[in-house]
């Protein structure tokens, strides 16, 4: 019998540390009852609040940089440039200028530095565990229905988009890249998606 082909389809990168915590969505620890807490930049301060014991804690911390990093939709070229002030806090993209064709356009936001977040914070994440000695983690809970979306298949393509003169492109860098290789192995499908399961249940 043949075998069912599972497949994904990747997208550019949205679970990174410093997006999720700009989208108030990093699921961590609460340090009070290690509870689920969700912690997020907030004027300055970096905020956690407790899903379990409701409680509420601030922390203080710099403003963080921005900038934009983004394949030039019309020509194609990536882009990297700093912005000069902070966005809105609910912007995910700015509309900039493509350095090498002049081209005017929308571009996703990044934050760019850690010197924001307070190392004596210490945060922990909710969803930390290991796999033969390799750390394996996710952001959030959305963060892990990726990761069990991506080790599960079987038939793995890179995401398209269209660009502003009506080409479809490939994204050249996706989600996958932040991935280790250990967890792309198909010899570890099953051993990963057991563990990912396990830690989606609580258990």
């Amino acid at each position: 019998m043949k075998a069912e082909v599972r497949r994904f389809t990747d997208h550019p990168p949205e679970y990174t540390l410093w997006q999720v915590l700009r989208r108030k969505q990093l699921l961590v620890r609460c340090p009070r009852c290690n509870g689920s807490a969700i912690a997020g930049y907030e004027k300055e301060m970096l905020t956690l609040r407790c899903e379990c014991c409701y409680q509420t804690i601030r922390y203080p911390c710099s403003a963080p940089d921005y900038a934009v990093k983004d394949f030039c939709a019309a020509c194609g070229r990536w882009m990297n440039l700093s912005l000069p002030e902070a966005p809105n806090p609910h912007a995910k993209t700015a509309v900039v200028v493509c350095p090498y064709c002049g081209s005017r356009q929308s571009a996703r936001i990044v934050q760019t530095s850690s010197r924001h977040l307070n190392p004596q914070t210490q945060l922990r994440l909710y969803f930390s565990d290991s796999y033969r000695g390799q750390p394996v983690w996710a952001l959030n809970r959305a963060h892990l229905r990726y990761l069990i979306a991506y080790v599960e298949a079987t038939l793995r393509q890179k995401g398209r988009f269209t660009a502003s003169n009506g080409e479809d492109y490939f994204y050249r860098w996706g989600q996958e890249h932040q991935l280790p290789k250990f967890m792309k192995l198909a010899k570890n499908r099953a051993g990963l998606l057991k563990l990912l399961r396990r830690m989606q249940s609580g258990g």
